[in-house]
């Protein structure tokens, strides 16, 4: 066979190649499209059907026998799409249908697949039922193999109301992977007003960085005085981070024993500390705090001069009247004094 033939040859199979492929994928196509139409003119049935049992949703079981596994994924689609348009005894019956029709046990099952997507989507439907077998479901989430997964079926045994150790949280979710998701700070926020002394507990054991920095932000959003001494105990903490941190939830628990940890950060070596303590004492309004505020007026930092004379601004009289006198020179610290009190003219 001479070169020119076996180029012809190829040439052949190529194209007999890219129109077989063209067939299969026209093919593909219509069996998609027409899977579609079946799906959705079933489902647009099923909806009726829903509605119809709407008042009475154990009258569904009678029919139950006669409906096929798509059926029944149908009905299960359809019930968890009307639960988040609906209230009261409604949302209390399309639950029981929902129920009636094996959609607790689906979402079980569904929750051990090996498929990651339908684990995903079988955590929120289990959210739903909210009883003791979805919720020994969800704690056997907490070991999957992906953080995503473990993350929310965290979040939704939170939601939940049920308890879960701080300790195990932890341990399942991998917090001290440096992995930071809104969601990880959502879950602590909101199991923190019940676990506050677990929380601190931990906080003096020698837990990673990581972790530390996770449960001063949870304490701060507990807004329970009684963390006071343990956040003010991670100030010695070599960590930026941390100390930063500790500043904003002392800040937001709001309470006036937390005066010497912000005279500390007040002073702190990193501006970002130093901002951080500046917002501490406007918000908690420590007046002993103006003398450090005003010599932070001439910090390196702009944000930090502009953090502190934010401050002052809210310690009332004494702290406006410095900012007043301040703002009549020509230093850095004169520019940002003028600059809030402006703002204050403008609102």
């Amino acid at each position: 066979m001479t070169m020119l033939q076996a180029i012809w040859w190829i040439s052949i199979f190529m194209a007999v190649l890219s129109v077989a492929i063209m067939f299969v994928l026209i093919v593909r196509r219509l069996i998609i499209q027409r899977r579609q139409t079946w799906w959705g003119k079933r489902k647009n049935e099923l909806t009726g059907v829903v509605f119809d049992h709407m008042e009475d949703p154990k009258s569904i079981a009678a029919i139950k026998g006669d409906m096929s596994d798509r059926d029944m994924r149908l009905i299960h689609e359809i019930a968890h799409e009307l639960m988040g348009s609906v209230s009261g005894t409604t949302k209390m019956n399309l639950l029981t249908l929902l129920t009636e029709v094996g959609g607790l046990e689906s979402a079980i099952a569904a929750v051990q697949s090996k498929n990651e997507r339908q684990r995903f989507i079988a955590i929120d439907n289990l959210l739903l039922f909210n009883n003791i077998r979805a919720i020994k479901a969800l704690i056997d989430v907490l070991d999957d193999p992906y953080p995503r997964i473990r993350l929310a079926a965290a979040g939704a045994l939170v939601k939940m109301g049920a308890h879960i150790p701080v300790g195990q949280l932890i341990d399942k979710l991998g917090v001290d992977s440096g992995i930071r998701p809104r969601l990880l700070r959502e879950v602590f926020r909101k199991i923190a007003p019940r676990s506050v002394s677990e929380m601190i507990d931990i906080l003096k054991s020698d837990a990673p960085d990581s972790v530390r920095e996770l449960l001063i932000d949870a304490l701060g959003a507990a807004s329970d005085y009684t963390a006071v001494d343990a956040l003010i105990a991670e100030m010695k903490s070599p960590a930026v981070n941390i100390r930063a941190e500790v500043m904003r939830a002392l800040a937001a628990i709001g309470h006036p024993s937390a005066l010497p940890a912000v005279l500390k950060g007040l002073e702190d070596e990193a501006w970002e500390v130093r901002t951080q303590a500046a917002i501490s004492a406007g918000r908690i309004g420590l007046a002993e705090t103006l003398p450090y505020l005003i010599r932070l007026l001439d910090d390196g930092q702009w944000w930090t001069r502009f953090r502190a004379a934010g401050a002052m601004k809210k310690l009332g009289t004494d702290g406006m009247s410095k900012l007043q006198e301040i703002s009549a020179g020509s230093s850095p610290a004169a520019s940002i004094a003028a600059l809030v009190l402006a703002e204050g003219k403008a609102a």
